[in-house]
């Protein structure tokens, strides 16, 4: 995930393109503050699908049935804060240019990823599948003791707030410390 920034000293849009993802999504992070923009969704067999029932397309048109019911392109914009836009990332799509303001959007990826079962079966009988779960069980272990080292020099700080006389922290590393966590 990012955030994308679209203004006009910069910029403004964002080429046709697809994602490398089965499912990408944008979620507007403001609204008012810009003009313009948007995700444009290109139908990029329009042309090829609607020669091949002999018309134009469009909707209510007779070559319906082949998709050109559904138009050339189609625009979204976020009408609120929070709106999201998920969709195919293999779908060709582009970032519209913003025509005044600065446009913020947070935009993400999601992949799927299927592991064989002869190769899940194999890992099994590797012994791969309970050294890897070894691994990712040490590295929570080692954050845990580190938490728990870091809590211990915090309270042994002068001033830190957690001695005996009460009193209040004015040791910036303290403090830093006892934000972190």
């Amino acid at each position: 995930m990012f955030v994308a920034k679209y203004e006009m000293s910069g910029q403004r849009a964002l080429v046709q393109h697809r994602d490398g993802s089965e499912l990408s999504f944008v979620i507007a992070l403001n609204c008012k503050e810009y003009e313009g923009g948007g995700t444009l969704f290109i139908n990029a067999k329009y042309d090829e699908d609607c020669s091949k029932a002999g018309g134009a397309g469009g909707v209510g048109s007779s070559s319906s049935a082949l998709g050109c019911a559904l138009p050339k392109t189609v625009l979204i914009r976020p009408n609120n804060v929070g709106d999201c836009v998920m969709f195919c990332g293999g779908h060709l799509h582009s970032g519209q240019a913003i025509t005044s303001g600065v446009r913020y959007i947070l935009t993400g990826f999601v992949r799927v990823y299927v592991e064989d079962e002869k190769e899940g079966k194999e890992r099994e009988s590797n012994g791969r599948v309970a050294e890897e779960r070894k691994k990712r069980t040490d590295m929570v272990q080692e954050i845990i003791h580190f938490k728990d080292r870091r809590r211990k020099v915090e309270t042994a700080v002068p001033g830190s707030g957690s001695n005996s006389t009460g009193g209040s922290s004015t040791n910036p590393k303290a403090v830093m410390h006892g934000s972190t966590f």
